[in-house]
């Protein structure tokens, strides 16, 4: 199902929208969903994994895969994917999904230090050995590639009447929106889109451009202390974005505020968090 205001106009006019130009006149537009999409997934999956020996294992998966739909970019799932032409929304809008990760890779591993008794190495002292034996360190990589996005124009600027849905309408394409060197001040070419002539559909493709990649790194630390036969007592130290690093987010993608269009201004990651836990099992 495809989401979209049906019951308006339904062609682009330079006369503003009213009841006159509706598919039905005496029946408001209406904002419901309709069985009108399709999507396909295409992808390939490989993963590697190392089985724990010798106090050391690790996992790695990566995915190589492209989802088309015509719908789908929304926080409900279709319902914030409006199409530019909801009675036609294949015309606009059947591109790369707003879901669509071209490339995921994500690796984990975990080691345990080889120091204390019975290991490959010891300090020679049974209480030294106790303390600093049996550590275990696991990691967690995850990266993605970036989200794509559509370049648009505020309000109901075909005259559809579908003014109460801010952002269906896409911008034209007039230059080449790739940079060389991308930063936060300027994601893309702002300059290779321009508002559509009032009264006419955008032709720049629906996800025609991609947002940041992401990753982040995640460690944890941590040690099972034997308290007598039954009794253990466990510490875990854990950081989340363990190299408190920067992934930006999505780029303001409007040109109604062409001061911020193309900028971005918000993160996608959080800053380093840093959590101790103790239990004891009896």
């Amino acid at each position: 199902d495809v989401a979209g205001t049906y019951g308006g106009a339904t062609t682009p006019s330079t006369i503003n929208f009213d009841q006159s130009r509706a598919l039905y006149p005496y029946i408001a537009p209406t904002f419901y969903d309709r069985s009108v999409g399709s999507g396909n997934y295409h992808g390939l999956q490989a993963s590697l994994d190392k089985r724990y020996t010798n106090g050391f294992s690790y996992g790695v998966s990566y995915t190589f895969s492209k989802a088309i739909d015509v719908g789908g970019d929304g926080f409900y799932g279709v319902e914030g994917g409006v199409p530019q032409d909801a009675y036609n929304p294949a015309r606009f809008d059947r591109s790369v999904s707003g879901l669509d990760l071209t490339h995921i890779l994500s690796v984990n591993t975990l080691y345990e230090i080889p120091v204390g008794r019975g290991k490959r190495f010891s300090t020679g002292h049974g209480v030294l050995d106790y303390i600093v034996g049996g550590w275990q360190i696991n990691n967690l990589f995850q990266a993605h590639s970036g989200i794509a996005f559509t370049p648009i124009i505020g309000g109901d600027w075909a005259n559809t009447g579908q003014a109460g849905w801010t952002g269906y309408e896409h911008l034209n394409k007039v230059g080449n929106p790739g940079l060389s060197h991308k930063s936060a001040g300027e994601w893309f070419n702002t300059a290779a889109f321009a508002a559509p002539t009032k009264g006419t559909f955008g032709d720049a493709g629906r996800n025609s451009l991609r947002g940041p990649s992401y990753w982040n790194l995640d460690t944890s630390l941590f040690r099972i202390f034997p308290v007598g036969e039954r009794r253990q007592f466990e510490f875990r130290a854990e950081a989340f974005n363990v190299l408190n690093h920067v992934d930006l987010g999505q780029p303001h993608n409007d040109i109604s505020n062409i001061q911020l269009f193309g900028v971005i201004d918000s993160v996608a990651s959080t800053a380093r968090q840093l959590q101790l836990a103790a239990k004891f099992i009896f």
